[in-house]
């Protein structure tokens, strides 16, 4: 019912538009009133009390020359919401202007998002009213743009650059009236529960363990602890943080919990993961086409499936374990788990490292998601890798990227005896603290935050490589050591 329902409000809304836009053939008393409003742009978009909205429409009309006191105007803003008490659909109407070149800066009155925006010319001769539309998005000072999660001393800061790329230093600090946000930074999550967009801050610190924010307003709603069912204990050991278009997961004291975007709540979005139950402790979760989470004494793999669909991880006739230390678990472009694909994992025991690939999709016959074991070789360079190595692969290209110490190797999986090969390195001393993929406008680059071993607050960077490892983008010494960071654009 509710997915009906925001149907309908899209489908109202482009529908209003129509009509507003509709200059018809109809027959009026005299057509030669207003015939055409022109410079009004299709969508806008401003900041709450930063920015001022200008627009000088030029009206055209029929057998004279226009004079504008011969007509009244009017500017408003259609409000469409969803009344949740009686799941009726509404709309406010909110004047910003009885002038015909709009000069606007929304304040607190306006609400933060994209609504209809309508500029009303009145005959006053006749009384005729002629109607033009556009879209506008008002945006708060604190919702668009690269939020960092960073640490300062042993709390944590948001950082934020903004679309036009001015830097915010302290966000937490200034929504939230100079509350520090305590505790070590682990990991962010933008995600929307029950229809209420959200962004989860998880630090260390007990009893809050960070905060939650409506993502739209960028308001402070309630610590992060209340998103757990049952109480998440002090010294809590966060091993692992991470999320994935639609879930997000974590391993909390070797036990498993999964934010599932579809169940759950505002206020309670995690429930304990028990499908099936695990025989040990586990120790990493991630992603391989399904949800994969690893067993830190077998080597057992453990999912849930899809889709209510189960998964079976056999290969000639025997569970397929992998033991050790996983590293990294990846899904290789350009397959679909409902066909054929490929997923490699890393896994070190020892001093070695052992890769495996297998074959993976969902299997007809079976009427399950399937991994059968393709191939299983040592790493050629496990010198490479330690304890502090981070790992991205390329959603694009069969490479994996990983780092050691101020370097980047790029890996190409599809020939196992290739050595990786240095895709980038840093000043000696830095340290690399956040490494992801991600994609912007010229297609899929590589995020890297650094930083140096000064003491300094400001002592991380954040550079963005493209495919051929050049920096098309930094921002230096903006913050202290990057953990985390979330995206949002406005349009």
């Amino acid at each position: 019912m509710k997915n009906k329902i925001y149907i309908v409000i899209i489908i109202a809304s482009f529908f209003m538009v129509s009509c507003l836009k509709d200059e018809g053939n109809y027959e009026y008393e005299n057509l030669a009133y207003v015939q055409e409003i022109k410079g009004i742009e299709e969508a806008y978009s401003i900041y709450q009390f930063e920015e001022e909205l200008v627009v000088t429409p030029e009206i055209t009309i029929g057998n004279s020359d226009f004079n504008k006191d011969d007509y009244d105007y009017k500017w408003y803003l259609v409000d469409y919401y969803l009344d949740k008490n009686v799941s009726v659909i509404k709309h406010d109407t909110i004047y910003i202007s009885t002038d015909k070149d709009l000069k606007f800066t929304a304040d607190t009155n306006i609400p933060i998002k994209k609504m209809m925006c309508v500029f009303e010319v009145t005959s006053k001769g006749t009384g005729i009213v002629f109607k033009e539309s556009t879209f506008l998005t008002v945006k708060n000072s604190y919702s668009y743009g690269t939020f960092i999660l960073h640490q300062k001393g042993n709390n944590s800061e948001l950082c934020l650059i903004k679309e036009n790329e001015e830097i915010v230093e302290d966000v937490f600090g200034i929504v939230t009236g100079g509350k520090n946000l305590s505790g070590k930074p682990k990991q962010m999550c933008h995600f929307y529960a029950n229809r209420d967009e959200l962004l989860n801050i998880y630090t260390d610190q007990y009893p809050d363990y960070g905060a939650i924010f409506d993502f739209s307003t960028f308001e402070y709603l309630f610590p992060a602890s209340v998103c757990f069912f049952g109480e998440i204990p002090k010294n809590a050991d966060f091993q692992y943080m991470e999320s994935y278009g639609s879930g997000f997961h974590s391993l909390v004291n070797n036990k498993y919990f999964y934010l599932n975007l579809l169940l759950g709540d505002k206020y309670r979005p995690y429930f304990d993961y028990s499908l099936p139950d695990f025989e040990e402790d586990v120790v990493f979760t991630g992603k391989a086409g399904l949800n994969i989470v690893h067993g830190a004494e077998t080597g057992q793999l453990y999912s849930s499936g899809a889709y209510g669909f189960g998964v079976s991880f056999f290969s000639g006739g025997h569970e397929l374990k992998m033991p050790g230390k996983m590293l990294c678990m990846m899904l290789e472009p350009g397959g679909s788990m409902w066909s054929n694909a490929k997923s490699r994992f890393y896994v070190r025991k020892g001093a070695s490292v052992t890769e495996y690939a297998c074959n993976c999709g969902f299997d007809l016959s079976k009427y399950m998601f399937v991994y059968d074991l393709d191939s299983e070789n040592e790493f050629v360079a496990p010198e490479l890798i330690d304890e502090n190595t981070l790992f991205s692969a390329s959603e694009t290209e069969k490479y994996l990227f990983f780092t050691k110490d101020n370097v980047i190797y790029r890996y190409n999986y599809d020939d196992v005896t290739s050595k990786p090969v240095k895709f980038y390195e840093y000043p000696a001393g830095s340290h690399i603290s956040y490494f992801k993929h991600g994609f912007d406008s010229e297609g899929e680059r590589l995020e890297v935050g650094i930083y140096d071993s000064s003491n300094s607050d400001k002592n991380a960077s954040l550079y963005y490589l493209d495919r051929t490892g050049k920096v098309t983008k930094s921002y230096e010494n903006i913050c202290g050591k990057i953990v985390d960071i979330v995206y949002k654009n406005s349009i």
